[in-house]
């Protein structure tokens, strides 16, 4: 379903990220989780947005911070579990994310320039009026999210690596 398509909605997931809520379509969300209920399996560092791996429930995720992917501080309220599809190949990751505010259907009300953030513009195609949705009061705006454009192919490539030796390691143990 295109974002933009007229009085057309999606249920999505609403998380923060500082001043704004980002809706993730549920569709790609397998499960949402609080941080101590998920258990760090592989470290990559704390400088960039790939933190390595953990497992979230019974899956192991490669995971990233999106307030670092957005070039923002980094955000620990929450965990989300994505399916990103690319290739016709599933790779599931987790995206810490500020805390969930809703899940609500979300109708995208205007496109956004192309240069609104300076990487990954093209997972962002529209944007929402956050206030009837921030239970907070504290978004200034919301952004529609597409989980599978969010990431680079390189990114796509780190992640499934990841994944299959934090899984080798598991197999061992």
């Amino acid at each position: 379903m295109s974002p933009l398509a007229k009085n057309k909605g999606e249920l999505s997931v609403l998380v923060a990220c500082h001043s704004f809520l980002v809706a993730l379509p549920t569709r790609s969300v397998v499960r949402l989780f609080l941080p101590d209920e998920v258990t760090e399996v592989a470290r990559d560092g704390e400088n960039g947005a790939f933190l390595g791996t953990l497992r979230a429930g019974t899956r192991v995720c490669a995971a990233w911070d999106l307030g670092r992917m957005l070039e923002l501080e980094p955000l620990d309220s929450a965990w989300v579990v994505l399916d990103v599809d690319r290739g016709g190949r599933r790779v599931s990751i987790a995206l810490r994310t500020g805390v969930c505010a809703l899940v609500v259907e979300v109708r995208p009300e205007a496109s956004l320039p192309g240069r609104l953030f300076r990487a990954r513009s093209q997972a962002f195609p529209a944007a929402f009026a956050a206030s009837p949705y921030d239970p907070r009061g504290q978004a200034l705006f919301g952004l529609w999210m597409d989980p599978a454009r969010l990431f680079t192919d390189e990114e796509i490539s780190l992640s499934r690596d990841a994944v299959a030796r934090a899984r080798e390691v598991g197999a061992g143990s």
